[in-house]
């Protein structure tokens, strides 16, 4: 809490309870009318993290506004597309030629990549992009390859094209084998992660179809008439998979979106205050981010924080049961810090103690573009960036 807030909170409490005081003596008879009174006493009172870990919730983040594409900073990042091109399509037509389009929003580590190369394989296992995950398309290493070394460049609006093989865009069309769509992988290793717009980014970004040849239509006379088609389906699921292979880092957590991955706090709050008479008049939650570690990756600014159903994750990680995630953090300040108000989880700990059972850190976009931010944790060389919480309560005399 900064002094000002401070100073004004203490000045607005002082001054209710001499305005209570007032009002009672002036309604009242005798030296002792206004009874016993009670003083305020402010206490400020900071706790560290006991213990923390990181987990990795089982979450898709095919509702992304964004689709991640390439190899970078311990990041590997495919694409998934499936199309039914057969609801763009009139009643009667003669597809020729095809063009799956991806339109690009930005690339890293900066716009000036190299070459780079891409393999397209046939998906053999249902999958939809509400829950698509790695562990749910146990194929993945067999899917047939239908075309490889094609080029990853930028083309016209940084888009990406290819043709796909017009058999499988017929069978598709001609609704005889089951459609799970394609997979999109890179080739080769060159080091930098490719971003698209995926369908939620609205009709004018969306991966596409474009479908080439003939449209057969009967004039008002009846007579059949050819015209051109030139038509295109948008994709009915698309998401990303991300794989992350950056090894644990001492006395660090990091917090990760598109690949997700949660940090677990615990902070005892027995034995700090005293056993009755105690208001939380404000608490905060701090965490700092070491940006001086090269595992840091995309832009993750927000965190948000939830609580946990149970403090089982202390000794069994697969037993963590998560609470509905409520409050979003500051930006990350020039101290490189963020921070959570806390005070009415704090105040009812305080009340019932056994509602503690720890915090859970979260990106605020965890379903977007693939981003890694690395947090001190408890083991932190300098104890002053180790997760803190900062409690001021008021106890009664």
């Amino acid at each position: 809490m900064g002094q000002k807030l401070w100073n004004r909170f203490i000045v607005l409490c002082l001054t209710g309870l001499v305005l209570a005081g007032c009002a009672q003596r002036e309604t009242s008879i005798g030296e002792d009318a206004a009874g016993p009174r009670s003083e305020v006493e402010f206490t400020e009172v900071s706790i560290l993290c006991t213990q923390d870990t990181v987990w990795q919730p089982q979450a898709s983040n095919g509702y992304g506004l964004s689709l991640q594409w390439g190899t970078a900073s311990n990041f590997r990042a495919v694409c998934v597309l499936r199309f039914e091109p057969s609801f763009a399509l009139p009643d009667s037509f003669r597809v020729d030629s095809n063009r799956l389009v991806l339109r690009g929003v930005t690339t890293a580590p900066d716009d000036n990549f190299p070459s780079e190369f891409a393999q397209l394989r046939l998906i053999t296992d249902p999958w939809s992009e509400d829950s698509v995950r790695i562990d749910n398309l146990p194929g993945l290493e067999t899917y047939p390859i239908l075309l490889d070394n094609l080029p990853m460049t930028a083309g016209a609006n940084d888009s990406f094209t290819v043709h796909l093989p017009d058999t499988l865009v017929a069978k598709w069309i001609a609704g005889d084998t089951l459609n799970w769509g394609i997979w999109l992988e890179p080739q080769d290793s060159a080091e930098f992660m490719r971003e698209f717009y995926s369908g939620e980014s609205g009709i004018n970004f969306a991966p596409v179809l474009y479908l080439y040849g003939v449209r057969y239509d009967t004039t008002d006379e009846g007579v059949w008439e050819s015209s051109e088609l030139d038509t295109f389906a948008q994709t009915t699921d698309d998401a990303y998979l991300a794989w992350d292979y950056q090894p644990p880092l001492e006395g660090r957590m990091m917090v990760m979106q598109g690949f997700a991955q949660r940090c677990l706090l615990y902070f005892p709050l027995e034995d700090v205050f005293p056993d009755f008479g105690v208001s939380v008049v404000h608490s905060e939650l701090i965490l700092w981010a070491d940006v001086f570690s090269e595992a840091n990756f995309g832009s993750v600014t927000l965190l948000k924080h939830g609580t946990l159903l149970s403090d089982a994750w202390l000794t069994d990680l697969d037993s963590v049961e998560t609470d509905q995630i409520s409050i979003t953090s500051t930006a990350f300040d020039a101290e490189e810090r963020v921070i959570f108000d806390v005070t009415a989880l704090i105040s009812d700990w305080v009340q019932e103690p056994e509602h503690n059972s720890g915090f859970f850190i979260s990106a605020s976009g965890e379903d977007q573009a693939l981003g890694r931010r690395v947090l001190y944790n408890r083991l932190a060389e300098d104890t002053t960036f180790v997760p803190e919480l900062r409690i001021w309560y008021a106890t009664a005399q």
